[in-house]
């Protein structure tokens, strides 16, 4: 169980991260933020890079129960979980192409307030407690995954844990605001980006390569398209 614990080196990798989300949510609150206006404080002013912005939106949907479950997923189940990538693919594009210039013709702040003037406030407010009773569970199990990753490698209290990194994700986006959350998200993208390619190389180099490694798992069935 010894080889399971974190090190040092990971400790201090993890302070860090935290660390700097929560100081990222310093600066743009207390320094270089104006958030005088609520579009500032929703939308950054609009002004935001392509770049940091595809970031932030690719780690929106790259939260731990997608990096801790699609691996098992695939390990137990195979790759029929590629067609889940494919058709997320084109509701990703079927959505910048066709709704968001609309909205931004509109100059919606979010799709509520397109519902609200489209239909009226009754539908707006139902979609908003709706989508909010989802994240509300959402949110529990994306706390929940990597907190329980961290008490079983850090023997840390999982429920200190939970609110350790509630608390900080909820300091800096409630403080700085999007341009906090986006350059957050810029950090954690490129930390996830290393992490994953660690592990790929890391498992190619300990199995003998790409041949042998999809060998494997054609062996083992895990290989499927149909």
């Amino acid at each position: 169980m010894a080889s399971n614990r974190l090190s040092v080196v990971d400790y201090v990798i993890l302070v860090i991260l935290l660390l700097s989300s929560a100081i990222i949510g310093v600066i743009f609150g207390f320094f270089k933020s104006s958030k005088n206006s609520a579009k500032e404080f929703l939308l950054a002013n609009g002004d935001m890079g392509a770049l940091p912005t595809g970031l932030s939106i690719l780690v929106s949907f790259l939260s731990a129960v997608t990096l801790l479950g699609t691996p098992s997923e695939v390990y137990m189940f195979g790759t029929m979980y590629f067609y889940e990538g494919i058709a997320l693919m084109i509701a990703s594009l079927v959505t910048a192409l066709v709704f968001m210039p609309k909205f931004r013709e509109m100059q919606c702040t979010s799709v509520y307030e397109y519902l609200d003037q489209r239909f009226d406030r009754t539908v707006r407010l139902c979609v908003s407690f709706s989508f909010s009773l989802i994240m509300l569970i959402y949110m529990a199990i994306v706390l929940y995954g990597p907190a329980l990753a961290l008490s079983q490698t850090a023997g840390l209290n999982i429920w200190l844990c939970v609110i350790s990194i509630g608390v900080i994700c909820t300091f800096y986006s409630s403080v700085g605001g999007m341009r906090a959350v986006i350059w957050a998200d810029v950090l954690q993208a490129i930390v996830m980006a290393i992490g994953l390619l660690a592990v790929i190389i890391q498992g190619l180099i300990s199995l003998g390569g790409f041949k042998r490694t999809f060998s494997i798992a054609s062996r083992g069935g895990r290989i499927e398209f149909d």
